[in-house]
């Protein structure tokens, strides 16, 4: 909570991604010899227990270490996706190692106190690990070290701490009479194939659980993984009581019962009120998290209460399924049916881990949790004739709690686990998470239909820069709010707009959602974050493009979407109090974009080109009273919508006043997919090209365009999986496609050409390459900067470009 709140989104992603990873690591290295020990450890004389113990954890460590080496070997070549990628290098890959050691000790030692019959170690252990946690975090976010990689540490330390700990409680460090020769009769190889068999069958039982946050670790982008890690984190309410209550059956059969009928009687004994007491926690943790999903998340601040309370209803449901299957494990381990329960269990642990990453390729974290859901479902019906088996086959049925009659009447129970699972996968379809308030994201409709690709025409010809045509002016974004929760500080605000002033740019663009700005009536607006941008480009000398976006519900009617455009007088008259608002707060401004791709659903449920230019018409009245400097642009089309456009102009020459666009800038977003800008497609909304079509087309309207020119308020493209500027697998749900991808080199020419094509173009008098940086919302694969500002070669370019731009300029002037 303390993390969630006071830690950039991103950060809290990455480290989230390396600690499940460690976890399941760590699970894998423990080679099943803590549930070994359960069983072997009653039978043995104190000495010999203690030194199985002792070996025990330093084999689990030893392993962990290698196992954690070998992890860095391919998340350091990019194959494990961006997050790991981050998480895993520098001093994080020392976290990462020795947090994979200490965690297959924990496993090792939490399993073995049981059977040292000491099981009160295992709970102090963990209360050591979770309580140092918060006092370490909380001394590193109060000093300002919020770096993923000291989340790490903050993690790991008390862990490893821990371990010591419980091997002091435990009592296996002291070193009885005897010892000597106790040691001396252990053979570790005849422990080896019983730990291991227990260990298959363990991590064919649990792993799901370890896996799906590690398939989120690789298939999300860090924001999108931190939601999903958080979520998780609260559905292991729900999912861990049942697995520790295995746990528990296993061991009491095994210290209660020394033949394989006692220890069958007594697990079944144990079923008759566990099965149905478990059942009805879990069924009431689903309900709980449906209905206080947004509470439960609220602890860890408003933004995930919003975004991630529909992902913790919908991970909920799995519960009820691992009661089942925890139980039905539970007996065979009784019945000594390892091999039949593995080979079962692998089969569910495959299902469950295609599910989640297939979920995750095709929709995010939302996406994962359906298919992690929906594998279940199936796993469920691969069960169905083992749960019949075990149950109603078996020959000491009569004996048994669990009898045919008995099963009849747990019928309506199973039908009810079944239609939650089912509803859980019909609301997930419906309901959708409410956006990060944000006015940047990846490019729209039109870029992912580009995206998909089309059949290549012949290249148009570039131009030269000259004093009389010198080409484009180069805008650079600065996002403040990196995360939903946390503002870049000023420092690096006033760094990002030189690195912008180095690469170029004359222009810095910013934008500031209103949703954001005042999600409460009662709130004062808050634009402190674009107010230290607009200050550090004016202090630069540079001009400065806003974009206002996103109003909140309470100033327009519910119902409209995500991004909720005013419509009724009413509601435009609470926009231009918020526009005038801003301008008087902001420093001056030169450009005021109204809006972003109002011809996109998106953005816009049911594209209104009359409905926008109402609003267009307004902001521009309040514009020429308050602030009358600054140029308005219109919403930048996705793409190079000709036919929306035309309804605008329609509208125009009826509606607006003296029957002209009420805005000196047609703003576009002609994103090319992967293609070259200057080859031309079947679709000029797809090309980058088509920014002519709309020129011609301003040219035709005659004065309803009046002197209206071209502002191209996005253009840009992604790099692929292999370059060094951005290896992100998915970049979330801010929109577009994010597949595919050029190498850094191809992006750096297709950026000059871009220019090359523009320069040939007075009209278009400004080009925002989309993005300068990194935020929770803009994925680094499409930015000029890395995470730690670093440049990339087509930063290179576009600073070339210019300053040769500057340089021929003085030459030729007279």
């Amino acid at each position: 909570m303390l993390v969630a709140r006071l830690v950039d989104r991103e950060q809290v992603g990455i480290a989230a991604g390396a600690i499940s990873a460690q976890t399941l690591v760590g699970f894998l290295a423990a080679l099943g010899i803590g549930t070994h020990l359960v069983v072997v450890l009653p039978g043995e004389e104190p000495a010999a227990r203690r030194a199985l113990v002792t070996r025990g954890l330093v084999i689990a460590a030893a392993a962990g270490a290698l196992l954690g080496l070998l992890v860095l070997v391919p998340a350091g070549l990019g194959l494990l996706g961006e997050t790991l990628e981050q998480a895993l290098r520098g001093g994080g890959a020392v976290a990462f190692v020795v947090g994979v050691a200490a965690a297959a000790a924990a496993v090792v030692l939490d399993e073995a106190v049981l059977g040292l019959g000491r099981p009160r170690v295992q709970v102090w252990r963990n209360l050591v690990a979770a309580g140092v946690r918060f006092p370490v975090a909380a001394l590193a976010v109060g000093v300002g070290l919020t770096e993923a990689e000291v989340l790490q540490w903050c993690w790991v330390l008390p862990l490893a701490g821990s371990v010591g700990v419980g091997l002091v409680a435990s009592g296996v460090l002291r070193v009885p009479a005897g010892a000597a020769a106790a040691v001396e009769r252990i053979r570790l190889r005849g422990h080896a194939l019983p730990a291991l068999r227990h260990h298959v069958l363990t991590v064919a039982v649990a792993a799901s659980t370890q896996i799906v946050p590690v398939v989120a670790a690789v298939t999300l982008a860090p924001s999108d993984n931190a939601r999903f890690a958080l979520a998780w984190l609260a559905a292991t309410l729900v999912f861990l009581p049942p697995y520790l209550l295995t746990v528990a059956l296993f061991a009491g059969a095994a210290a209660d019962g020394r033949t394989r009928s006692e220890r069958v009687a007594r697990v079944r004994e144990t079923v008759r009120w566990t099965l149905p007491g478990a059942l009805g926690l879990s069924l009431l943790l689903v309900v709980g998290a449906g209905v206080l999903g947004g509470p439960v998340m609220e602890v860890f601040g408003r933004t995930y209460a919003e975004d991630a309370a529909h992902l913790l209803a919908l991970l909920a449901p799995a519960g009820l399924w691992m009661v089942v299957k925890d139980h039905l494990v539970a007996l065979w381990r009784a019945e000594d049916r390892q091999g039949h329960a593995t080979r079962l269990c692998a089969v569910g642990v495959l299902l469950e881990t295609a599910g989640a990453a297939a979920g995750a390729a095709v929709d995010g974290a939302e996406g994962l949790a359906l298919g992690w859901l929906a594998a279940i479902l199936v796993e469920a019906v691969v069960f169905a004739p083992a749960l019949r088996r075990a149950f109603l086959d078996d020959p000491d049925a009569v004996a048994a709690p669990v009898t045919r009659s008995r099963v009849r009447r747990l019928w309506p129970a199973a039908v009810l686990i079944a239609g939650v699972l089912a509803a859980a996968l019909v609301v997930a379809g419906i309901r959708q998470p409410t956006p990060p308030p944000a006015t940047w994201r990846a490019p729209g409709a039109a870029a992912a239909s580009a995206l998909a690709g089309a059949s290549l025409e012949r290249a148009e010809a570039t131009c030269r820069p000259t004093p009389a045509r010198p080409g484009p002016r180069l805008d650079l974004g600065v996002q403040p709010a990196v995360t939903p929760t946390r503002d870049l500080p000023t420092s690096t605000v006033q760094r990002l707009v030189e690195r912008a002033r180095a690469a170029g740019a004359s222009v810095i663009s910013t934008g500031v959602s209103w949703a954001a700005a005042q999600p409460r009536a009662s709130d004062a607006l808050d634009l402190d974050p674009a107010v230290r941008v607009v200050r550090a480009a004016r202090a630069a000398g540079l001009q400065v493009r806003v974009q206002l976006t996103g109003a909140p519900g309470w100033a327009v009617a519910e119902g409209r979407g995500r991004w909720r455009p005013p419509l009724a007088p009413r509601e435009r008259a609470a926009w231009s109090g918020f526009v005038a608002a801003t301008l008087r707060q902001l420093p001056p401004v030169d450009y005021l974009e109204v809006w972003t791709e109002p011809d996109n659903p998106q953005y816009w449920p049911e594209p209104d080109a009359a409905a926008y230019g109402r609003l267009l018409r307004d902001t521009r009245t309040v514009v020429r009273r308050v602030e009358p400097g600054a140029r308005l642009i219109t919403g930048g089309l996705d793409g190079n919508d000709t036919a929306y456009l035309g309804d605008l102009l329609d509208w125009s020459r009826r509606s607006a006043p003296g029957g002209r666009l009420p805005a000196a800038y047609v703003g576009l977003h002609p994103f090319a997919g992967e293609r070259s800008p200057d080859r031309r497609g079947p679709d000029p909304a797809t090309d980058f090209l088509g920014y002519r079509a709309v020129l011609e087309q301003l040219r035709a309207s005659g004065p309803v365009g009046g002197e209206a020119r071209v502002y191209i308020g996005e253009f840009g493209y992604p790099v692929g999986r292999d370059d060094q500027a951005g290896r992100a697998g998915q970049a979330g749900r801010a929109g577009g496609s994010d597949r595919g991808g050029l190498t850094d080199a191809v992006r750096a020419r297709y950026a000059r050409t871009a220019l090359g094509l523009l320069t040939c173009t007075p009209e278009v008098d400004v080009v925002s390459w989309y993005y300068l940086h990194p935020t929770a919302y803009d994925p680094p694969r499409w930015t000029l900067l890395d995470r730690r500002l670093r440049p990339d070669a087509t930063y290179r370019t576009l600073a070339r470009w210019y300053a040769d731009t500057a340089t021929a300029g003085r030459k030729e002037t007279p």
